[in-house]
C-alpha cells in the first residue's frame, strides 16, 4: 500500500477513538499479519456504535450528530468515505463493529506486499 495513505488512515482511525472516547478510557491499535494479508485494528472502550450508526458508516456527510460526543467536534463526514475509496483501490477493506457504550473497533486489511 501507500505509506503516506496508509499513514494518513491509521492516524485517522485513532484521531476518532481519541475524540470518541471519555477520559480515563482505552484505545489499543495493533498491527497483525494474516499471511496474505495485513490487518491494522484501533479499538477503544468509548461511546461505541449503536445499531442504526453501523448502515451509515462510511457515507459520505454522515456524523451521528446526534450523540453529544460526537456534536461536540467538528467534521465533515469524508474521512471515512475516503479513506474506504482510498483502501479499495489498493485492493483493501475497511470494517468496524462496535456496540453502544461499550466501544468501538475500526480495522482495515491491505495485501501483503509479493
Amino acid at each position: 500500500g501507500d505509506y503516506q495513505r496508509i499513514l494518513v488512515i491509521v492516524t485517522d482511525l485513532l484521531d476518532n477513538a481519541i475524540r470518541y472516547t471519555p477520559p480515563g478510557g482505552v484505545i489499543r491499535v495493533s498491527v497483525e499479519n494474516l499471511g496474505t494479508h495485513v490487518l491494522f485494528t484501533v479499538e477503544d472502550s468509548g461511546i461505541g456504535l449503536r445499531p442504526e450508526d453501523l448502515d451509515h458508516i462510511g457515507e459520505a456527510f454522515w456524523r451521528a450528530t446526534d450523540q453529544p460526543l460526537v456534536a461536540e467536534h467538528n467534521g465533515s463526514g469524508l474521512r471515512l468515505h475516503l479513506h474506504r475509496q482510498v483502501l479499495a483501490m489498493q485492493n483493501g477493506e475497511l470494517f468496524f463493529s462496535g456496540e453502544p457504550d461499550m466501544g468501538s473497533t475500526f480495522s482495515f486489511t491491505l495485501p501483503v506486499a509479493g
